[in-house]
């Protein structure tokens, strides 16, 4: 429990806040079931033990696959200290996880009938979410001061990697959508239960079922299947490189497979 509140402590410092959260997440299972162990009794069975019990109780591999980054990181802080006695590595038994990343999003027709499920404070939230491609944290950190009416622009105060702070231009959907705009306070409410209100919407409507990741994911597919570069969507996600675009974000819809397989020469 030390080892990983130090490093909580300082070994984040120069990490956002979205991640220190996740980090403490993670954490919080490793707390529960290893904390009252003193380091030096830490061995292999001990961390292969952890993991049965996290697979038994439902977790996804990749879940604790994260779970075990964090506890590598703590106890090579803590080895840095002397607080540790042994070689990391040989406390950490063989653990793969192969990663397949979720590639479900809404069609416009799915997002419409979405829509006409929602509240009207909840479907604001998620046409700023979808036409932003916004994080759900950046979503509702987005503030009326972040609005720029006479540019049509919007600005997200990302802060997840070094392109996350940047500026887009508004659809026309978002300009009609908040106005008749304010000075100040958040664009949109807090949305405690989103995954779960989300769910209920999408049976409702009869479409499948999404997350906030999954309206942003949305964001970016509509804008590769109308033939816009993986480069510019990368830019407008706030990704430095295109690789997430070109493996997770940007999927594409059968027409656009179908338009593809057309322009193949023949008789």
């Amino acid at each position: 429990h030390e080892a990983l509140d130090r490093f909580a402590e300082y070994g984040l410092l120069d990490k956002p806040a979205a991640t220190l959260s996740c980090y403490q997440q993670r954490g919080g299972h490793l707390v529960r079931l290893l904390g009252d162990l003193p380091l030096p009794l830490l061995h292999i069975d001990r961390v292969q033990e952890y993991i049965s019990q996290r697979l038994d109780e439902g977790a996804a591999r990749e879940t604790v696959r994260k779970e075990l980054t964090v506890l590598r990181q703590s106890l090579k802080l803590a080895a840095q200290r002397g607080l540790f006695p042994r070689d990391v590595a040989s406390v950490f038994p063989k653990f793969e996880v192969t990663y397949t990343p979720r590639t479900r999003y809404l069609t416009p027709d799915q997002f419409e009938q979405l829509l006409g499920k929602l509240a009207p404070h909840r479907r604001r939230w998620v046409l700023v979410a979808t036409y932003s491609g916004a994080r759900l944290s950046e979503v509702e950190r987005l503030d009326w001061q972040d609005l720029d009416f006479e540019a049509c622009e919007l600005r997200i105060r990302g802060s997840k990697t070094k392109g996350s702070f940047r500026k887009l231009a508004m659809h026309q959907r978002l300009i009609d959508e908040l106005n008749p705009r304010r000075v100040a306070g958040a664009i949109v409410e807090h949305w405690k239960n989103v995954r779960r209100d989300l769910a209920q919407a999408c049976d409702a409507a009869k479409v499948p079922r999404v997350t906030p990741n999954d309206l942003r994911r949305t964001f970016a597919s509509w804008l590769v299947q109308a033939r816009e570069t993986n480069f510019v969507v990368s830019r407008l996600l706030g990704h430095s490189t295109t690789k997430m675009v070109d493996l997770v974000y940007g999927q594409l819809s059968a027409e656009s497979l179908r338009i593809a397989i057309n322009k193949l020469p023949g008789s």
